[in-house]
């Protein structure tokens, strides 16, 4: 069978009948974009009735709520969210 990928557009030929994509990349991106939509539809239907704390509080960046236990991962993490974010981290020196 020849199908017609949703995302690109581009003729493939189907593994089996349910197939909508001609890649993983496609299928991936259309998902990004699908999950995207759904957040949008749900801020809108909610905007005004969630505290901005729920929409926009820890865990809104990539951090995460939860700590990591290995002090490297945890800082790397810290530094990637500061470059995210552009934000210079303060340089503190440590107490020996």
């Amino acid at each position: 069978m020849v199908g017609k990928c949703k995302w690109c557009g581009k003729p493939f030929t189907k593994t089996h009948n349910r197939q909508m994509y001609c890649s993983t990349y496609c299928r991936k991106n259309a998902r990004r974009e699908q999950q995207a939509g759904y957040s949008r539809t749900y801020r809108k239907k909610y905007k005004g009735m969630l505290p901005d704390s729920t929409l926009y509080g820890l865990g809104s960046g990539r951090l995460g709520s939860h700590t990591c236990y290995n002090w490297r991962k945890e800082y790397k993490k810290i530094q990637n969210e500061y470059v995210f974010l552009n934000i210079k981290p303060k340089r503190e020196k440590l107490k020996t």
